[in-house]
């Protein structure tokens, strides 16, 4: 059976009904408009308009009334005028013809009503409860989305503190009251400025409603989080305190290392000797050359040695050094008296441009901590929420800014002894217009001297090999002469018994 046309619009001419779409039954014409100039239950009439084609055109469309309340869809209404008072024709003039499938209005209110949310049993935060959320029917407020929602609800399952003891944790800085890794995945979960906002406008307006709706859980607990007296800047105080203390280790062990290496690099009287071998055999092997009559010699060169080759191709020139060495100390054959390659790597990787913008970096961000614990101090009315945090943070900062400028200083010092290092060795990198690096200078003596170590190692095995061989060839020896010894006195005592006629055992 055919449906009859909503009435038209009080106070408009009527409007001659649009043609009938294809298959279907013509409507029959509406009634004559009502000189009344309000809807049923006394609402007035909103002037209406079409943005697109001018005032006046009514409403073709039947009024839409959802079961629940809808998420609104933002747009600019268009409101066509009879095809007599048209100029054109527009694209909403071809999709009123189309046959499309009728859209399925519970499936539209189960996905796109607005959020209101029955409540669940949770893990109890310690969180102020409303009376009238006991009845486990009653529905909930949120300001958050699903996705959101379900991540704040696991959290708060696996959270076992109550507000108290965080309330406490963050105002004293404590560890052993609440771990800081806790509170800073609670720092993680906070509200943002816009959800803070939405959950402050429910509660506000749930005060003067006669039908209060309680906030959901994870809604609870971000505004517990929230009234925590500058929680967000008080963690920050207190992850920076820790890591502070771990960053500036951090630097005091590069400082170390970058100081051993160039302290061994300098100062090993043996590495000189090493040296020194090198410039006679380099020397040697450039006579009568414009390579020859050095006295020195770029330090480039060491990591080649070991591609220098013998004439049977059985050695290098890398292990003829070690050899020659060795030589002239046997002492020193059991363990190699040069500095490390691992050192000179793990010096490499100390960049003293890294650790000026380091110390830089953290003296920026201390100082911003400082202002940030000075606002939280200015910011607070009750001695609970400024004790002991003050304190606390004088305390850091004092000892942070000693320690600050102890390694800036321990840097340039450094710096100086780099510099100092490389005009010693008469280094030059690679671009001329370029300083010094660590990594380029120790990555050459890392090289070279990984390669001393394992030539030194076949070298020694050699040596002790040849050695032991040279003890077994004594030992035969002595055997050997011990038997001729002893074979000669056997020919000695038989010529004299022959010649003086004695007999064994008698005279």
């Amino acid at each position: 059976q055919s449906i009859p046309p909503p009435p038209p619009m009080p106070g408009l001419q009527s409007i001659p009904p649009p043609p009938p779409m294809p298959g279907v039954q013509s409507i029959p014409p509406p009634p004559p408009p009502s000189s009344s100039s309000s809807l049923p239950g006394g609402i007035p009439l909103p002037a209406l308009r079409g943005p697109a084609l001018g005032i006046g055109p009514a409403p073709r469309k039947p009024v839409c009334k959802p079961s629940v309340k809808m998420r609104p869809l933002f747009w600019s209404r268009i409101l066509l005028p009879p095809n007599s008072q048209r100029n054109s024709m527009h694209v909403w003039d071809d999709i009123e013809e189309l046959q499309i499938p009728k859209i399925e209005e519970g499936l539209l209110e189960e996905h796109f009503s607005q959020k209101i949310r029955s409540k669940t049993t949770r893990h109890d935060t310690g969180m102020e409860k409303n009376d009238g959320a006991k009845n486990a029917s009653q529905t909930r407020f949120s300001a958050l989305d699903e996705k959101r929602t379900q991540a704040v609800e696991i959290f708060l399952g696996s959270l076992k503190l109550h507000l108290d003891i965080i309330t406490e944790a963050v105002y004293k800085m404590d560890n052993s009251i609440a771990k800081l890794e806790i509170m800073q995945a609670i720092y993680e979960q906070r509200a943002t400025e816009e959800e803070l906002q939405a959950i402050k406008a429910h509660v506000e307006i749930s005060k003067d409603s006669e039908e209060k709706i309680p906030l959901a859980e994870p809604d609870r607990f971000l505004l517990s989080v929230a009234s925590i007296h500058k929680f967000a800047q008080r963690v920050e105080c207190w992850k920076f305190r820790v890591s502070f203390a771990e960053r500036i280790e951090l630097i005091e062990m590069r400082l170390a290392t970058l100081n051993k290496g160039i302290e061994s690099v300098k100062n090993n009287e043996e590495l000189r000797k090493l040296l020194a071998i090198i410039l006679q055999i380099g020397n040697f092997m450039n006579g009568g050359t414009r390579r020859g009559q050095a006295d020195g010699f770029s330090i480039e060169v060491l990591s080649g040695l070991r591609d220098i080759k013998t004439k049977d191709n059985t050695s290098n020139l890398l292990r003829f050094v070690c050899n020659v060495v060795m030589k002239a100390d046997m002492s020193k054959v059991e363990t190699c008296p040069f500095p490390t390659g691992q050192l000179m790597a793990q010096t490499a990787e100390v960049e003293l441009d890294d650790i000026n913008a380091d110390l830089k970096i953290l003296r920026t961000q201390l100082d911003a901590c400082i202002l940030k614990a000075e606002a939280i101090v200015l910011n607070a009315e009750d001695e609970e929420l400024i004790e002991p945090f003050k304190t606390i943070m004088d305390g850091f900062a004092e000892e942070a800014l000693g320690l600050l400028g102890k390694h800036v200083d321990e840097a340039k010092v450094n710096t100086s002894k780099f510099e100092e290092l490389t005009e010693f060795f008469c280094y030059k990198p690679k671009k001329l217009d370029q300083k010094p690096t660590t990594r380029e200078f120790f990555e050459i003596w890392a090289k070279f001297l990984h390669d001393i170590e394992n030539a030194w190692g076949i070298e020694k095995d050699l040596y002790l090999k040849k050695l032991k061989e040279e003890v077994v060839e004594s030992k035969q020896a002595l055997l050997e002469d011990k038997a001729s010894r002893k074979a000669s006195g056997s020919q000695i005592s038989s010529k004299l018994k022959k010649k003086f006629g004695f007999r064994s055992g008698k005279k």
